[in-house]
C-alpha cells in the first residue's frame, strides 16, 4: 500500500508540477496515421492512467483486507447487484456504466475530487465483493466483461484528470504574470483535445462490456467453472 501511494504521489508530481513532461510539441490533428495519433495520445496520458488505475487498486485492497470496516456502505449495492443479475440487458448495464463513466469525467471542474472517490469505491466495492465470494466464481463471472469495463473506468479517471490538468493551465495563465495567457490557453486546448479519442475507446469498451455481461459472461464463467 505505502509503494502504491508512493507511485501515485509520483503520478501526481508528474502530472501537475513537472511542466516539462507536458509542454510538448503538440502535432497537427491531421498528421500521422489513426494508429500513430492514438498512441501519441495514449502516451501523454500514460501517467494519468497509471493514476486512476492505482486509486482503483488502492480501493480494491482496502476493500479486501478491511471488508468489516467498509460493509456498512457496500452491502446495500452489493445486494442490488445481486438481485438485478437475472434482468441485466446490455442498453441497461451501458446507460448504468457510462453514467458512472461521465460522472466521473464531469468531476474534473471540481479538481477530479469526486473523480478520485469513484475509482476508489470502485475498487473498494471490487475488494469487498472478493471477500463474500470464492475466488474462482469471483475471476469466472467478473473476468470476461470486467477486462473491459475496468479498462473503461480507468480511462475516464484518466480524462478527468487531463481536464482538470488543462484547467490548472488556464489558471496558472490568469494569475501567473510570467506567462503568456494565450500559450496557456492553446496548451489547455490541446490537452483536452486529447481527450476525444480515449472518451470514444471509453464508450466502445463500455458497449462491448455491456454487451458480454448481458449476453455471455454467465455462460462463460459456468464454463470456466465446469471440471474437466
Amino acid at each position: 500500500i505505502v509503494l502504491t501511494v508512493q507511485i501515485g504521489i509520483q503520478c501526481i508530481m508528474k502530472i501537475y508540477l513537472n511542466r516539462d513532461d507536458f509542454q510538448v510539441e503538440f502535432k497537427p490533428i491531421r498528421a500521422g496515421s489513426k494508429k500513430q495519433r492514438i498512441k501519441d495520445v495514449f502516451s501523454r496520458l500514460k501517467y494519468h492512467i497509471l493514476l486512476s488505475a492505482l486509486l482503483l487498486f488502492i480501493g480494491c485492497v482496502f476493500g479486501y483486507l478491511f471488508p468489516d470496516v467498509f460493509q456498512s456502505i457496500l452491502v446495500s449495492p452489493l445486494d442490488g447487484m445481486r438481485q438485478s443479475a437475472n434482468s441485466i440487458t446490455t442498453m441497461g448495464l451501458f446507460i448504468n456504466n457510462s453514467s458512472v463513466a461521465v460522472m466521473m469525467i464531469a468531476a474534473s471542474i471540481c479538481l477530479s475530487l469526486p473523480t478520485v472517490y469513484l475509482s476508489f469505491f470502485n475498487g473498494l466495492f471490487i475488494g469487498f465483493v472478493g471477500t463474500q465470494t470464492p475466488f474462482a466464481t469471483l475471476i469466472a463471472f467478473t473476468l470476461p466483461h470486467g477486462i473491459f469495463e475496468l479498462t473503461a473506468i480507468v480511462i475516464a479517471g484518466a480524462i478527468a484528470f487531463r481536464i482538470t490538468q488543462a484547467l490548472f493551465e488556464v489558471f496558472n495563465g490568469v494569475i501567473n504574470s510570467k506567462v503568456k495567457f494565450a500559450d496557456e490557453l492553446k496548451v489547455a486546448y490541446h490537452m483536452i483535445a486529447d481527450c476525444i479519442i480515449p472518451v470514444i475507446v471509453m464508450f466502445i469498451l463500455l458497449i462491448i462490456a455491456a454487451f458480454i455481461e448481458a449476453n455471455l459472461t454467465i455462460s462463460i464463467g459456468q464454463l470456466l467453472l465446469t471440471p474437466l
